[in-house]
């Protein structure tokens, strides 16, 4: 999936457009994701508040933090079976427990370094949001950005494209 980063001028655009792709049935309305200054004016007009998943690195922080878990549990595991320190013995059921507690711990620390840092869209965005612009992120097939780039520059021109990235 590809993420397009819309940076609109007021709520009222907003709502417009989310409308306006609600309506036509172009992406599911769970995958039109509203940042902005005012929270409440966002809530207020029904539209999907960004969460931590969109706002903070927390997703790749995870992937990352998983991935280093598993690896780091296996090499203590397999260490320890092949060592075998003070005669004691690891079963692969025990290297399977060294395995989990590592991507466990690697999911705990990488979750919590994640959730503190906003991912460079949303930063990048910041001094606009400040401003009381709103950026709007939906979630998009590969096949549907350009068309759907167009479609949106072409009826709400006061609209811009920060970016699109992978997700």
């Amino acid at each position: 999936m590809r993420r397009l980063c819309l940076l609109i001028p007021d709520i009222a655009t907003t709502k417009r457009i989310a409308d306006h792709i609600k309506d036509q049935g172009i992406i599911p309305e769970g995958h039109v994701h509203v940042m902005g200054k005012s929270s409440l004016a966002i809530e207020h007009l029904h539209l999907h508040k960004a969460n931590l998943f969109q706002t903070t690195n927390l997703p790749q922080a995870l992937f990352k933090g998983g991935i280093l878990g598993f690896f780091m549990g296996a090499l203590l595991g397999g260490t320890l079976i092949w060592l075998s320190p003070f005669g004691l013995v690891i079963s692969m059921t025990g290297l399977f427990v060294f395995i989990l507690v590592g991507i466990i711990f690697g999911l705990w620390i990488s979750g919590l370094v994640g959730i503190g840092v906003q991912n460079a869209i949303v930063e990048e965005a910041a001094p606009h949001l400040q401003q009381g612009k709103y950026l709007m992120m939906l979630d998009l097939k590969d096949n549907q950005e350009k068309n759907m780039i167009a479609e949106i520059l072409e009826r709400f021109p006061q609209a811009k494209v920060t970016s699109t990235t992978f997700h």
